[in-house]
């Protein structure tokens, strides 16, 4: 027992000077828990890594991320990079994706931009995190076998999404969760072709009558004209806001638009609203989305898409 208090004793008297001379470098703010140096004339240049990791650490507290989000938007305002107008716009969580927009052309109206987060980032989202671990899995093939098939239907499709400024990889997105690229695909609830549209659907967006033997639904390019028709419809309304289209066009555009008034046109993924969703739905939004982030970007997820020059012919058989 002695020996053992004799040996404790000096290592207590080191620890204690070692304390006492330690001047301290650093407070932290019992608001933001952000460290803040307190001698300016010593503080070391920040670097690009120890900024990032700041940031990092910051997102991990609700009270600094929205004060960070809201010295941010100040910043921008008073350098005159964005006007004070745009900065009045509604707000929506972290993982909202309303600031996917598309783009003006002659048949879209201007979309309001909306506020600027740091945060609002699709990869802060775990529901889409969870959908693109899928996407590049079990569901790989799928994805790479949607774009394969597109690219001999691209000539004919493409034109239809550039009419009404649609992103192509949002549409390449829904393919591949629909349909998979297919063109005769066909659900037992009566949904066909590669955008998988109902009958009822169809006849409202002109998609009508056959091209020979096949429906309207099945045709490359009139589904394409259609799909695009319907997204470019939607978005207008739901102001660019990519989640809540996607939600329209899973669950129904009249059965959304009721929810969406419920809840006074809130963020999509807040807790109360996502939930409403039918199962379906909950699963389908963040599929899509992270499917077109796939699109966007391939080699960022280490998918390879190479892309095919082909066309497509018309064939007569003999009868």
């Amino acid at each position: 027992m002695k020996k053992i208090v004799i040996i404790l004793l000096p290592l207590t008297a080191l620890f204690s000077c070692q304390l006492q001379n330690k001047k301290p470098n650093q407070t932290i703010s019992p608001v933001d828990k952000t460290p803040t140096s307190t001698n300016l004339d010593t503080q070391k240049v920040t670097t690009a890594d120890e900024l990032l990791a700041s940031l990092h650490k910051c997102y991990q507290e609700e009270v600094c991320k929205t004060q960070l989000d809201d010295s941010f938007n100040k910043w921008l305002i008073e350098n005159k990079f964005i006007s004070n107008e745009l900065s009045k716009a509604d707000e929506s969580d972290d993982a909202s994706i309303a600031d996917e927009l598309i783009g003006n052309n002659n048949d879209t109206k201007q979309l309001i931009i909306p506020r600027v987060h740091l945060s609002s980032n699709l990869m802060n989202n775990e529901l889409i995190k969870g959908a693109l671990n899928e996407w590049l899995t079990w569901k790989r093939p799928q994805l790479i076998n949607t774009w394969q098939y597109y690219q001999f239907l691209r000539q004919d499709m493409l034109p239809a999404f550039q009419r009404y400024g649609i992103d192509e990889a949002f549409i390449l997105a829904i393919m591949a969760q629909e349909s998979g690229g297919k063109v005769h695909s066909r659900s037992r609830a009566g949904a066909g072709g590669l955008f998988q549209i109902m009958p009822a659907t169809a006849r409202r967006l002109g998609l009508t009558g056959k091209n020979g033997a096949y429906d309207l639904r099945f045709n490359p390019e009139k589904s394409a004209l259609a799909a695009a028709k319907y997204l470019n419809e939607q978005l207008l309304k739901y102001e660019g806001d990519k989640a809540k289209v996607l939600a329209a066009y899973n669950s129904g555009e009249t059965r959304f638009a009721r929810l969406n008034k419920r809840h006074k046109n809130k963020s999509l993924w807040k807790k109360n609203f996502y939930y409403e969703l039918p199962r379906e739905t909950r699963h389908y939004v963040p599929v899509v989305l992270a499917a077109m982030m796939i699109f966007q970007n391939p080699d960022k997820f280490n998918v390879k898409l190479d892309t095919l020059d082909a066309k497509t012919v018309q064939v007569e058989l003999p009868k």
